[in-house]
């Protein structure tokens, strides 16, 4: 079985720590969001696919799978429950952009080690 890393998943991964970021920087709009949000709400914070920051949309928990449908093409989405705080939103960004990271740095040993 041969497995190849493609051009355009280490792309994905290194837009995936910039959109991180773009997330990270915004995180006192989301946390405030997520303070404002009800017990029935989800916040959700979007990252476009030219790596600008997209908007943060406070909607009804039973429609969240709509909405990220419609927001499919955006980029990256992430999901934040009401009365998410400062801290932990920033928590959440530096997360991902370590997972990101980590997937960027694993694609690219592997291609390193097998051509």
């Amino acid at each position: 079985m041969s497995f190849t890393v493609s051009d355009a998943a280490l792309g994905r991964a290194r837009d995936t720590i910039q959109a991180s970021l773009v997330l990270r920087r915004q995180a006192p709009a989301i946390a405030s969001a997520c303070l404002d949000a009800t017990p029935n709400e989800v916040v959700v914070a979007v990252v476009g696919s030219d790596l600008r920051f997209g908007g943060v949309w406070t909607v009804p928990a039973g429609d969240l799978r709509d909405c990220v449908r419609a927001e499919e093409n955006a980029g990256w989405s992430l999901v934040f429950a009401p009365q998410t705080t400062l801290t932990s939103v920033e928590k959440r960004c530096e997360q991902w952009r370590g997972l990101a990271a980590t997937r960027l740095t694993v694609m690219q040993r592997w291609r390193h080690r097998h051509g």
